[in-house]
């Protein structure tokens, strides 16, 4: 066919049939494509898995060839302990069977010696019997039982002297207890918080209204018990919510550097420190009465 004929023929064909040859070239040429894509992910995703096996085997042979190593070092080392042992009996039996031989050669060196005549005997018991052994034992048991007794003694003469050191050490700390608590202060009512302040007063709000003078209370383990339950109990309560009713009581808390703190005991058993403005703590009915006790 000529080229002439064959342009002749493609004019006669329809454009919509061209344009759906060309989608169907492009969909086939997409299929190519997209099948040659699955391909490679299938292909990386294999590669990926093998060199995985690949590791977790040399792992693991690894592992076992570590396992069996050690396994032999400890074989070999109980080998090695047992071929000395048994070496070190050898050499005991060897040196046991030598002093055999050497005891047997002495045996026999005095066995003559044995045989020698009975008056040889005799003279020998003679001159035993006139050495003086009976005066000598004696003595020697003398000379025991006097080291016993100053041992005796000087044992008793320890236990004596560490009882009365450990009675010492007892009147001792029973005196500083003593003296502990005879300096304890008012200061000392504020519990672990007594190392921060160096004073403690109160008075009643009538009283200072009045123009009166602060007390200073005397330290007790209740009054101790009763403070610090005030104002560690308390539960915190914003002051303009909480009914306090009025003051009855103020209490004067003077630092190491010079300030002063305040707190105040209302009515209603409640109880305001400076130290946390707005906020008031209520306490327990039985806390309120044992703080009242202390400053009665």
């Amino acid at each position: 066919m000529r080229a002439e004929d064959l342009y002749k023929a493609m004019e006669g064909i329809d454009d919509e049939l061209i344009l759906r040859s060309e989608l169907k070239i492009e969909a086939s040429q997409q299929e190519e494509e997209n099948s040659r894509e699955e391909k490679r992910k299938a292909k990386k995703k294999k590669a990926n898995v093998q060199r995985f096996i690949m590791i977790a085997v040399s792992t693991a042979a690894a592992v076992f060839l570590l396992l069996i190593a050690r396994d032999l070092a400890g074989t070999r080392g109980l080998k090695s302990a047992k071929s000395s042992r048994v070496g070190s009996g050898a050499m005991a039996q060897r040196q046991e069977q030598e002093l055999d031989a050497a005891a047997e050669e002495a045996g026999e060196e005095i066995a003559p010696e044995k045989a020698m005549p009975d008056v040889q005997a005799e003279g020998a018991q003679a001159d035993a019997a006139s050495e003086p052994i009976g005066e000598e034992v004696p003595q020697e048991a003398e000379k025991v039982q006097n080291e016993a007794a100053d041992s005796s003694l000087e044992t008793e003469e320890e236990s004596e002297t560490a009882q009365n050191d450990s009675l010492m050490e007892n009147d001792a700390e029973a005196g500083e207890q003593v003296n502990q608590d005879a300096v304890k202060t008012a200061v000392d009512l504020l519990g672990e918080r007594a190392e921060e302040y160096i004073g403690l007063e109160y008075i009643a709000a009538e009283e200072e209204a009045n123009g009166g003078t602060r007390k200073v209370p005397d330290y007790t383990e209740e009054g101790e018990k009763a403070l610090t339950a005030a104002f560690e109990n308390g539960k915190a309560e914003p002051s303009i919510l909480a009914k306090k009713g009025k003051p009855i009581y103020y209490v004067y808390l003077t630092r190491k550097g010079g300030s002063v703190d305040k707190a105040t005991f209302y009515e209603n058993e409640y109880v305001s420190l400076d130290s946390i403005p707005a906020m008031v703590l209520k306490i327990s009915h039985a806390e309120y009465e044992a703080v009242l006790e202390l400053f009665r």
